[in-house]
């Protein structure tokens, strides 16, 4: 399924923002894909924090943050 991503850099932590679909943030199985690829992408820069928004409809609704 194609994306959008939002990036931010604020100091060192990237912030990444992900459209989703309402309800993902009580479903488990859907959340692993990612943090998989949160846990990926620290893997890749770790000296940075990773964090990945997961917003529905605009920017500012956070549904779910993963840290």
């Amino acid at each position: 399924m194609t994306k959008n991503v939002f990036a931010k850099k604020k100091n060192n932590t990237y912030e990444l923002s992900i459209s989703v679909v309402t309800g993902i943030e009580s479903d488990n199985q859907a959340l692993q894909a990612f943090v998989g690829l949160k846990d990926d992408l620290q893997s890749l820069i770790p000296e940075n924090k990773i964090v990945i928004n997961l917003v529905v409809d605009y920017l500012d609704n956070i549904i779910k943050r993963l840290e």
